[in-house]
Order: structure tokens, then sequence, then C-alpha cells
């Protein structure tokens, strides 16, 4: 049983455009379409050309904080931006939002946030907020290994996984499971992390990764 899909932020200056699906060379997938939030999983997708001074910025943040809040409900939040809040590429010297977005992401529980820009794979440990003890770890993805030169990402302590390659990441949720495999463009899985929800935190396992983001810069090099 779903709800209605969230109305979309809607700039005054720019247009907007439907995201299609990545289709990589040599990866064979079928069509994905896409859907609305629902009960079980709610997915908020910003737009990270705006950024902090743009007169679309403040709304979108609003927007973005009154999404989430209406949200509460759903046993899984997903966000999906193109440039990413956390990197170990050369974009991490602007992460994208971080100062205003990534708190939101915290408060409200988000659980899954993907992004793009860096033409890699990156996968980072679980990430708490010391600001929100009680809420549930975020597991922030870089996936922008879509076709264009690739971009080498550097070590660092809060990375679980990368890989320079072409991939995509398909993401499967069943009731309290989810689990997320990365697969390179002969359709090989290249990386995956799975955990399931118990009232609302995820398993013990799961949790004993978990590292605060507000360490994220301290621990730049591995």
């Amino acid at each position: 049983t779903g709800s209605a899909p969230t109305r979309p932020f809607e700039s005054a200056t720019r247009a907007t455009t439907v995201c299609r699906p990545f289709r990589s060379p040599g990866l064979i997938v079928p069509p994905v379409p896409m859907l609305p939030s629902s009960s079980e999983v709610h997915v908020t997708v910003l737009d990270s050309r705006w950024t902090d001074g743009d007169a679309d910025y403040a709304p979108m943040l609003a927007w973005c904080q009154a999404d989430l809040a209406a949200a509460s409900a759903a046993t899984w939040k997903v966000v999906m931006y193109h440039k990413p809040s956390f990197d170990s590429t050369y974009h991490d010297a602007e992460p994208w939002g971080r100062d205003e977005f990534v708190p939101l992401f915290h408060r409200y529980g988000v659980d899954l946030v993907f992004t793009g820009h860096a033409h890699n794979y990156q996968r980072f440990v679980p990430m708490t907020s010391n600001a929100w003890p009680a809420s549930t770890p975020v597991t922030y993805f870089v996936t922008g290994g879509g076709g264009a030169p690739l971009h080498a990402a550097a070590a660092h302590g809060y990375m679980a996984y990368t890989e320079s390659v072409l991939s995509c990441a398909i993401v499967t949720i069943n009731g309290q499971a989810v689990s997320i495999s990365a697969r390179n463009n002969l359709d090989a899985e290249i990386d995956s992390v799975s955990w399931t929800k118990t009232a609302g935190m995820p398993d013990a396992a799961y949790l004993a990764l978990a590292r605060p983001v507000q360490g994220f810069d301290a621990r730049e090099l591995a």
C-alpha cells in the first residue's frame, strides 16, 4: 500500500528534467521505472547544481527538511543527488551540502545516500552523528562509473570499498532488509553490503562498523 508521491521541489529559475536510468556499454540491464515513494521506501532527489548562495539553495533546503520530516513512517529513506558530500577524489575539496543537508540526513534517519560526479565507485562505512546519537547511521555511496574517463580514489580511513571501474549499484529492499550489489560493466559483482533493521535500527553487526561523521575530515588518509 503506497502513499502518493511527494511533490518535487520546483525551481523558480531553472527547468528540471526527469532522470533516466544508467545504461553502461556492455552491461545489459532491464528498464528501471521511476517508482513513487511508499510506506516502506521513501526516495528524496536533490539537485546539487545549486550551491550555497544560489537563489534556489535555501528553498531546496527547506523543501528537503519538510520532505524528510513527512517520511517519518517509512522503513527506509534514500536520498540521491549528483555532487558528493563525501568523496576521496579531488572533488572532496568542495563537498556539496555537508554543512546544510548532511545534518538533515542524520536528524531524520536517512539510511542510504547515492551520489555521482566522481567517476568511480565508493562506499563509505556507515556514519553516525554526535548531534543525533539516537538516529540510524547513514551509508554514503558514490556511483559515478557510468562511462566517462575514470578517476582514482585515494585511501581514506572511512572507506569501506572503492574501485575505479565502469559500474552501477543495484539496491534490493525487502521489508526490514536491504542489500546493495555493485556490478561492473561485465556484470561481475565488485562489492556488496547488506543489513537488516529491528525497531528502526540496523543490526548490531552493521552498527559496530559506524563512525562519527564529524571525524571524516580528521581521517583524510588511512
